[in-house]
Order: structure tokens, then C-alpha cells, then sequence
């Protein structure tokens, strides 16, 4: 078997828990044994990853020593066909995200051919769920409902209690249908909208809540002050007061960084970049080779961080592929989206680019050229702006994560 994630972070949880509102403090231990708790994902893109560790860090935050959770990238760990699967994915993420429309019908085909059942890395999953002997399974992945939770009660008997976390805003092309697992214990829906769609596709609604998104914890903070963000952007090498344009980076690696810069170089005396780079060490080095050809553009290239949250809250906007684990965390923040639907728009990404549109708090870009025309207007005319952050305002606040995981798992029963 290969190694499996252990949530090992004492001393984070420690100080994070010092830190903790009230209203999400941890809850007083009721249990008399520890649950075991087995989270299915992959690492195709860095959504479905994100969510299992907000997962397992919450329920140790909220409910410390009453579980044990192992987190596991099911589809590359059981095989290398699906091992080859997941790289194809993230490959054409970077490179041609138009393609995904070709081969996410492939695999909507499958299901309806094939039917619900684990074939490949049937034997692994038996001895996974053998090995560890969880009293619940969540998916946080599509691809790892349907087959795998009737298996999984094969295996361990039809007490376990099977969930699904899914990650989409909201139903229509490019939902899939394997999200969707009528015999689940429970379907959690980030939204109204994700919920109406799992109804309508077979999933009673007396299982199915609307919780919203758990996100990490620094994300539940109190909002910087103006002072601390001048001081944020000033530790960076930044002007305080100037447009701010954080670029992110896909999980896959899957960024634009260069010609977007390149169209802003005729407004880098009002606008200034911090470009998000992850554990692509090429586009790091590409930007560093940028810098040195463009030192009066203002523009801080970062590896990866764990500093998200800040800088979502100093920066005046964030220019990311329509994933929906960072267009959630924009929203949390309140910073403006412009969704890189350079190369074209994944079918499973139009479905947050569509929810961002309806509530009028994200622009969509289809060119390079349209990021400075996009800017110019809004450094111009800035009650266009102001009138995107006041849609934001406005949008109903998330959860908070005791609401959402007590429910989930049970805390305090």
C-alpha cells in the first residue's frame, strides 16, 4: 500500500486554536471512542485536495481527539491507468482546457456504458478499506462516489456512513453526474443551487443540505485593518496605495502570467502585480527573467504560500482559472474576480464562471489584451468598481465552520 496522508500539525492546531471565535471554538469531547474518518480525493487540479485537508483540519480543531482521519488520493494510489488519467488532466489544464470538453464527455460516457462499479483498483480499495476501517467515507471528488461507496459497505457493512462533499456553485453543463450517488448518506452542497441540481438528478432531498464551503482557517479571521494591509504590501516591496493585481496559478501549474504582464506594461504607473506561482519553478524563474527586462513594473513573484487570505484582502482583484476552491476563497475575502478563460473555459469551470456572472461580482477574460482594457476602465470610471465590490458586500456570508461540519459528523451528539 502507498503512504496515506496522517493529519500531523499539533502546534499549528494549537495556536489556530487560541485564535478561534467563539462561535467556532472547539467543542467539549462527548464521545467515548474516536471515529475514523477516510476521505476520498485526487489530485486532479488542487480543489478536491484543498477540501479534505479543510476537512481534517476542522474536525480537529472542533472536536480534538475524537477522530482519526486519513486522506487519500484514491484514483492515482489504486492504479496506473488512473494515475495516467489524472496527469492527462492536469496536462491539458495547462496547455488546452478547451480539450476538457472532449474528454470530460468521455468520461460522463463511462458511467452510462460501464455502470457503477469499481473494476479498476478494485483490489486496492478493499484492502484500503480493510486497513483502515473507517466508520465514514467522504468523496470529495466526482469520480470517487458512485461504485466506491457500495463497495466500500460491501467491505465494511451498511452502518458506514457514506458523504459526499461536492465542490460545483451550481448545476447545468459540466456538472457531473458521478457527483451525484442516490445511495449516499448524505450529498453536501455548498450551495442552493448545487442541491437543486443533485435532487434533480436522483438524490433524495432529505439527504441532501445546503452547508456551504469549508475553507482553512485563516480564512475565518477577522479582516485586515487599512493600516495592516499598507503594512502587507509595503513588507512586500509594493505601494500601499496602488491597484493591486494578484495572478494566480492553478494547482495543476496552469497560469498566463507572462502576456498578462506583458498587456499591462503600459500601466505600471498605476497598477502592480503579485503572481502567484505555486510549485511551478518555471513560471517562477520566467517572471524572475521578466522582472530583470521590466524593473519599472512594480511585480512580486511568490512561490507557493499559505498566506492566501492576506493577500486576496491587499490585492484590488485576483485573476485566476474558474477553479472553485479559489473563486470560493476570493469570495470569503471579498476581492474581485476576473476569471482566465485564456485558451477557453473547462466545462466544469463554467459552472463557477456562470454562478460568479449571475451575481455580478466577476469579469471573464478571453484575451490577453482585455485585462489593461478591463483595468483601464475600472482605474477610469471606479464606480464600476466600487459597484463590483458592493455586489460582493451583499452576497449572503458562509457558515461558519462549527454550522457546517457539527451536522457532517455528527460533533456534540
Amino acid at each position: 500500500m502507498s503512504d496515506r496522508s496522517e493529519i500531523n500539525h499539533e502546534n499549528t492546531l494549537n495556536q489556530l486554536r487560541l485564535v478561534m471565535p467563539p462561535q467556532i471554538a472547539p467543542a467539549e469531547i462527548t464521545r467515548t471512542e474516536v471515529t475514523r474518518v477516510l476521505i476520498l480525493t485526487s489530485s486532479s487540479g488542487n480543489g478536491h485536495n484543498s477540501a479534505a485537508q479543510a476537512i481534517a483540519t476542522w474536525l480537529e480543531i472542533l472536536a480534538p481527539g475524537q477522530f482519526v482521519v486519513k486522506i487519500e488520493r484514491l484514483l492515482e494510489n489504486s492504479s496506473k491507468f488512473y494515475q495516467g488519467g489524472v496527469e492527462f488532466y492536469n496536462l491539458i489544464q495547462r496547455r488546452a482546457p478547451w480539450f476538457h470538453h472532449i474528454y470530460y464527455n468521455i468520461l460522463e460516457l463511462q458511467e452510462v456504458l460501464f455502470g457503477s462499479t469499481v473494476s479498476v483498483g478494485r483490489d486496492y480499495c478493499v484492502q484500503l478499506f480493510n486497513d483502515f476501517h473507517p466508520q465514514i467515507v467522504v468523496s470529495v471528488h466526482d469520480f470517487l462516489n458512485k461504485g466506491y461507496f457500495e463497495l466500500a459497505k460491501e467491505v465494511l457493512g451498511q452502518q458506514l456512513r457514506c458523504i459526499t462533499y461536492c465542490l460545483e456553485f451550481q448545476g447545468g453543463y459540466g456538472f457531473s453526474r458521478n457527483w451525484v450517488n442516490p445511495k449516499a448518506d448524505l450529498f453536501w452542497a455548498p450551495t442552493e443551487e448545487t442541491a437543486q441540481q443533485a435532487i434533480a438528478m436522483g438524490m433524495p432531498k432529505e439527504r441532501t443540505l445546503v452547508l456551504g464551503n469549508l475553507l482553512p482557517p485563516a480564512f475565518y479571521q477577522p479582516p485586515m485593518e487599512a493600516s495592516e494591509k499598507a503594512k502587507y504590501l509595503t513588507k512586500l516591496g509594493l505601494y500601499p496605495n496602488r491597484f493591486t493585481l494578484l495572478l494566480g496559478t492553478g494547482g495543476a501549474g496552469a497560469e498566463n502570467h507572462i502576456p498578462l504582464l506583458n498587456c499591462l506594461v503600459p500601466l505600471q504607473e498605476l497598477v502592480q502585480a503579485i503572481a502567484l506561482c505555486g510549485n511551478n519553478s518555471t513560471a517562477l524563474e520566467k517572471l524572475g527573467d521578466w522582472k530583470v527586462t521590466h524593473p519599472d513594473f512594480q511585480i512580486v513573484p511568490l512561490p507557493f504560500t499559505d498566506e492566501m487570505y492576506q493577500l486576496l484582502q491587499v490585492s484590488s482583484a485576483i485573476v485566476t482559472r474558474p477553479g472553485g476552491r479559489t473563486s470560493c476563497e476570493a469570495l470569503q475575502a471579498c476581492c474581485p474576480v476576473i476569471f482566465n478563460g485564456l485558451r477557453g473555459i473547462m466545462p466544469q469551470e463554467r459552472l463557477t464562471v456562470n454562478y460568479f456572472k449571475r451575481k455580478n461580482v466577476a469579469q471573464v477574460l478571453t484575451r490577453p489584451q482585455q485585462i489593461a482594457e478591463l483595468l483601464t476602465t475600472w482605474l477610469e470610471q471606479p464606480q464600476i468598481y466600487e459597484q463590483l465590490q458592493t455586489h460582493l458586500r451583499r452576497l449572503p456570508p458562509q457558515p461558519n465552520p462549527r454550522q457546517i461540519v457539527s451536522p457532517v459528523f455528527n460533533i456534540g451528539e
